[in-house]
């Protein structure tokens, strides 16, 4: 496994920092940062608070996954692991969070018979973000067209995972292919965790879990706006948030850096709240709901690498 990059993390930093730093200049330089700096504190703890909820409700996801596929490793272990990954959010679509799977290799597992449940947990986050999405549209009397196409693009690819016909069309083509033939273990091993974890119960607990952990990233955004005295109705929050970080996702843009903050910062705008306070009350929610995720992901990285040395 290759070294932590820390390198590109360095440089993201540096992109990150330099983008809110457009934005509040942009906004208004001196009025957004005093009103920053005058945010009850202890409300953004409470909005740490709230982000932590929402990992703590995925780690579940993550226990029931891997016990899903017969992989059962100790409490400490396994907690380590899955914050490890947040170590990663900063690449596109987080796919960096394969590094779950690779770090559990020091303890003698497969990563390819680990890899589908970083999968599925991306692929229930988008339906439980689809759902809060489309639920507030719905409340808010706001087009919900491009969610349902997007959650029908979903449930075809889980469709097509579960189907016995494409899956032995596919295998059938990989072997007889002299270029990739090679990796038809490797392929077979994959399939095998993702359609046991695709299945109906597990997809439906995972959306459920999901729904439920990002709703309190939700909260964060309505906690940010109620600071900053512009409240909104918990939908309008819920339908902001959700859109920015399906917008940063889809981009693919590492951490969605530009493209959530900007559809954020335009949305909360369209409610009436003057520029300088939408900037804040994204920049307070980005840095509660992304920045501490990585700084918990890196703290744990390192842990884990203290209990467990990467050998050579």
């Amino acid at each position: 496994m290759k070294k932590f990059p820390i390198h590109r993390y360095i440089w993201m930093i540096i992109f990150a920092v330099a983008l809110y730093a457009i934005f509040i200049i942009y906004s208004s330089f001196d009025q957004t940062v005093q009103i920053i700096s005058s945010f009850p504190f202890v409300l953004f703890i409470i909005m740490l608070f709230f982000a932590f909820v929402n990992y703590l409700v995925r780690f579940v996801k993550w226990e029931y996954l891997l016990r899903r596929i017969d992989v059962r490793i100790t409490f400490l272990t396994s907690f380590l692991c899955f914050f490890s990954g947040f170590s990663m959010t900063l690449t596109p679509a987080k796919s960096g969070e394969l590094i779950k799977p690779w770090l559990l290799t020091r303890l003698g597992y497969d990563p390819g018979h680990i890899a589908p449940v970083v999968l599925i947990e991306r692929v229930t986050d988008l339906f439980g973000m689809i759902f809060l999405l489309l639920v507030s549209a719905a409340f808010l009397g706001i087009g919900i067209v491009p969610g349902i196409l997007l959650c029908i693009t979903l449930i075809l690819l889980v469709f097509l995972i579960q189907n016995d016909r494409f899956v032995g069309w596919l295998r059938d083509r990989i072997s007889k292919s002299n270029h990739v033939s090679r990796f038809l273990p490797i392929f077979d091993t994959l399939m095998y965790s993702t359609r046991i974890l695709s299945g109906p119960g597990p997809l439906l607990a995972g959306v459920l879990l999901s729904s439920v952990s990002w709703f309190f990233e939700c909260l964060c955004l309505s906690l940010a706006l109620e600071g900053l005295g512009y409240p909104v109705h918990i939908m309008v929050s819920v339908f902001v948030f959700a859109s920015s970080t399906l917008a940063g996702l889809l981009v693919m843009i590492p951490g969605g850096l530009g493209a959530t903050e900007g559809l954020m910062t335009v949305l909360i705008t369209a409610e009436k709240v003057p520029l300088d306070a939408a900037v804040s009350a994204t920049l307070l929610t980005r840095v509660a709901t992304l920045w501490f995720a990585v700084g918990l992901g890196m703290l744990a990285l390192f842990i884990f690498n203290f209990i467990f040395p990467e050998t050579e």
